[in-house]
């Protein structure tokens, strides 16, 4: 097969000219495919990383210095299809591990924030003296929002009355139904016209 800037590496022949048989046609049938890169290097393995991850085409071409085209036609690329799918375990244990980190530290900074307001009323205790009632009001409705005494609890009753839907579906569909009753006119032959 002869492509742009490779010659063929088989050398061809032109034979006799023959009619076309179904085996002739048959062959055009097989899609030939050729793969788009015959070793992935790193590059490669960079930019199936970034799309596993979920990046757009377009973002991940500017990180890699790929052209948009050329991420499109990887993309495509049934061989490609596989290193982004064999990326994609690795990329989410990734994420778990960032989203459990993160997790964490907002834990321990929780923690943190709970011991330095309970040393802030522990040292007015002790001074006698009183925290302004609104900045303890605010977090004390504060705590007890998060741990489940709300100070307002909304309810919504949702009332179907089933009876009176069908009731008004069938009006709907009888008054689609309506017959109209009409006497037909003769006409000027004496012969009735029907509508």
């Amino acid at each position: 097969m002869l492509t742009r800037g490779r010659l063929p590496k088989v050398k061809l022949t032109i034979g006799a000219i023959r009619p076309l048989t179904p085996d002739d046609l048959a062959c055009l049938r097989v899609k030939r495919t050729t793969p788009t890169v015959q070793r992935f290097r790193d590059p490669h393995h960079r930019l199936a990383y970034l799309l596993a991850m979920g990046i757009r085409p377009k973002d991940a071409a500017e990180q890699t210095g790929y052209s948009i085209a050329r991420v499109y036609i990887l993309h495509s690329d049934p061989s490609f299809m596989d290193l982004i799918a064999r990326y994609r375990p690795e990329v989410a244990e990734e994420r778990r591990e960032a989203v459990l980190d993160q997790d964490r530290e907002a834990l321990a900074l929780r923690a943190k924030a709970l011991r330095h307001m309970h040393e802030h009323f522990d040292k007015a205790d002790e001074e006698g003296e009183l925290v302004p009632l609104d900045k303890a009001q605010r977090v004390y409705a504060d705590l007890a929002d998060r741990t489940g005494f709300t100070k307002k609890s909304t309810t919504v009753n949702i009332n179907v009355d089933f009876a009176k839907n069908l009731e008004r579906a069938r009006q709907v569909r009888d008054v689609n139904r309506r017959v109209i009753d009409h006497e037909p006119k003769p006409t000027e032959r004496g012969l009735v016209r029907r509508i």
